[in-house]
């Protein structure tokens, strides 16, 4: 249909409408030929976190300075500080189950 209106010279001037297509033909002729499209599925990964609450957001965000102190200094105490933090990060993440009594 669209090789109809590539361009020679020697016709009839076409419209503006007719050039209008053949530059939308002749650009996604092109576009297909070096940037052809891709689709690509988006995957939801661990880190999605929309379904947390703010409190939960929070003791994730406060866990993650102390296990890279922990990390790094390797002491006994920052390692119970984290253990500690994460303790009150699972119960935000478990929907505030409250904790164990001993």
């Amino acid at each position: 249909m669209f090789a109809a209106l590539r361009f020679r010279p020697d016709d009839v001037p076409l419209s503006v409408d007719k050039y209008v297509e053949l530059f939308d033909f002749e650009m996604k002729r092109i576009l297909d030929i070096h940037a052809p499209l891709q689709s690509r599925t988006r995957r939801v990964g661990r880190n999605d976190c929309r379904w947390l609450s703010d409190e939960a957001r929070k003791a994730k965000r406060s866990c993650r300075p102390l296990e890279r102190r922990c990390r790094r200094m390797k002491s006994s105490t920052d390692q119970l500080s984290l253990n500690a933090a994460r303790s009150v990060s699972s119960r935000h993440l478990l929907g505030g189950i409250p904790p164990p009594q001993k």
